[in-house]
């Protein structure tokens, strides 16, 4: 393992190192992409205004980014052109490591060699890097930061909580956020056709699904050009798949998911409890060996990833699609080229039989931090100055107009008070396949993406959210399913059985890894994982009990009570230390 630990670390080096010294002068290859990027190179330095001290050539960042394979830099797009001439800065777009995103961030921590922005996924690994002293402090650019500080006022306390030194390091993706934006009703996808096939009786229950997608199979074994249809298709094999998405029927209730380690928040009661042994766990995995022993769940879904299940969804295989509901955008896109509009997706429901018959209402956190969205500036910036000066500006109605509603004239109008998305917009949104990257739409999305409505015209900053651009762009075969349905919105079931809560302290509470507590929940979270895809390949009920309570008998010989007790402990202690930073 060692020896493996040491391979990987030298192909992540030679595979990533333009990303040590990602800030360049326009129309430089000479930088090596040596670890010692904090100062710039001297044509930079001779170059800065002595009055601000802000270099004016050309700064281009390197980021990653999963669009990069699309796009090469944000200014190759309209969106990005537009940022670029403002603040003579550029993002430069980097495919992702390949693997588990937080290895990949520790072997980059290990070595020095991280961007210059940095996703941070969760907090143990947020925390690592603070220790490395790999981050830098925000707190000496905020007072040219007014917007950043009003912007995230109410979540700039946690997040110097969560830090631990009382200093401020990061700020999120989708902070801030409402419910119109940010509903988080990751439940899953189904095909409408085969609603109507069975009368537009939208299933709720797992046992209710089950017998759905048993008998859409059945009449449809086939999609229209021939391809073997898929009950049910489910990206498991992505590194937050078995450890996340598998046992997620907990989030169906009144439990929130806050990572994917070995606990789970529960918003009533107000504390931490286990997930491996929590009844809505177990039935998650109960509904997913159902579909299994039915021949519904994808025999490939183990080993699929993003891309693999998209293609499902593209091509129509896929009757559903559990957890990723943001493929239905593009798999509608193509179902329309192939001209099988009826077979368009809508994001259906779903709860556990347990959570039906006790009547729960579904927990929605609106939250106020989110450790595994955090952004942060590495000490590998050349010019962090003028980062904060870019992040500033898209904590303004403006830059998150910019960044999420285009170029005014271009892709919107405003007409009496209110944002219309143009015809070109539409026409884009409908017929050109990738548009939305190719304009360089929320590309920038590291400067902060909110969730939210614009205070000025009470829509979405999103333009694609906007009432004008829903009614035009919406395929007209979802709408009808809408009706269908007798749904006023796509979010109405939820909206009727959901009930949001404002999350805070409990969405950043981690233990240390280092800890003995850290390293057992490591063990813990991975004797989950390894032994969730045994569960869901039981052959009968009878197996699947059995081997159920023999795992949870090992699981809770390992004393999994400390780490609950350990995270109850930390929510406390952050409850109270956060009170010093409001």
């Amino acid at each position: 393992m060692k020896r493996w630990k040491t391979m990987a670390l030298a192909l992540l080096l030679a595979g990533s190192m333009a990303l040590s010294a990602c800030g360049q002068q326009s129309g430089s290859s000479e930088q090596s992409g040596g670890t010692e990027s904090s100062s710039a190179p001297s044509s930079q330095e001779a170059s800065k205004e002595e009055s601000g001290g802000v270099a004016q050539e050309m700064y281009t960042v390197k980021v990653f980014n999963a669009n990069a394979v699309k796009v090469a830099k944000w200014s190759d797009t309209p969106i990005g052109k537009v940022f670029s001439d403002k603040f003579n800065m550029d993002l430069e777009f980097i495919p992702p490591p390949a693997g588990d995103n937080k290895e990949q961030l520790g072997l980059m921590l290990a070595a020095g060699n991280y961007p210059e922005i940095v996703n941070l996924e969760e907090n143990d690994i947020f925390k690592q890097y603070i220790s490395a002293g790999a981050l830098l402090p925000l707190d000496s650019y905020l007072d040219g930061m007014p917007n950043f500080q009003e912007w995230f006022k109410e979540s700039i306390p946690f997040w110097r909580q969560t830090a631990g030194d009382g200093n401020l390091y990061n700020w999120n993706m989708q902070i801030p956020q409402d419910q119109a934006v940010f509903p988080e009703n990751n439940d899953l996808i189904v095909r409408t056709d085969l609603l109507e096939q069975q009368g537009w009786d939208m299933p709720e229950t797992a046992d209710e699904w089950v017998a759905f997608l048993k008998k859409a199979k059945e009449e449809n074994p086939t999609t229209p050009d021939g391809e073997p249809t898929i009950g049910m298709a489910a990206p498991f094999g992505e590194s937050w798949g078995m450890a996340g998405i598998a046992p997620v029927m907990y989030e169906k209730g009144q439990c929130i998911q806050i990572a994917n380690g070995a606990v789970v928040y529960d918003a009533q009661q107000d504390m931490f409890l286990d997930m491996f042994t929590h009844p809505d766990t177990k039935e998650s995995f109960q509904f997913f060996n159902r579909l299994y022993r039915e021949g519904l769940l994808d025999e490939e879904s183990f080993t699929d990833k993003n891309d693999q299940v998209m293609a499902k969804a593209n091509s129509g295989r896929a009757l559903s699609v559990w957890y990723t509901v943001w493929f239905s955008n593009g798999a509608n896109d193509a179902l329309r080229e192939k001209g099988w509009d009826e077979m368009q997706y809508i994001t259906a429901p779903i709860r556990s039989n347990g959570q039906a018959e006790r009547g729960e209402k579904r927990i929605i956190m609106t939250q106020l931090t989110r450790p595994f969205a955090t952004m942060a500036i590495t000490k590998n910036a050349v010019y962090p100055e003028r980062i904060a000066e870019a992040l500033d500006y898209f904590c303004s109605e403006e830059g998150q107009l910019l960044l999420q509603s285009g170029i005014e004239g271009v892709h919107y109008t405003v007409e009496d008070g209110k944002r219309m998305a143009t015809q070109e917009y539409i026409d884009g949104r409908m017929n050109v396949e990738g548009y939305a990257i190719k304009e360089g739409f929320a590309l920038g999305n590291v400067f902060g993406l909110a969730a939210a409505t614009s205070p000025v015209d009470s829509q979405p900053y999103d333009l694609s959210l906007t009432e004008s651009a829903i009614s035009s762009t919406r395929p007209e075969r979802v709408n009808q399913a809408l009706d269908q349905l007798g749904w006023e919105t796509p979010l109405d079931w939820w909206q009727k059985n959901a009930e949001w809560k404002p999350i805070g302290v409990a969405s950043g509470v981690s233990v240390d890894p280092q800890s003995e507590e850290g390293r057992q929940e490591a063990m813990l979270a991975d004797f989950r994982v390894k032994n969730s895809a045994r569960l869901i390949q039981a052959a009968s009920d009878q197996e699947f009990q059995k081997l159920y309570e023999e795992l949870v008998a090992q699981y809770n010989g390992m004393n999994p009570q400390v780490v609950v007790d350990a995270y109850n402990a930390a929510y406390q202690k952050g409850l109270e230390e956060l009170a010093q930073y409001k």
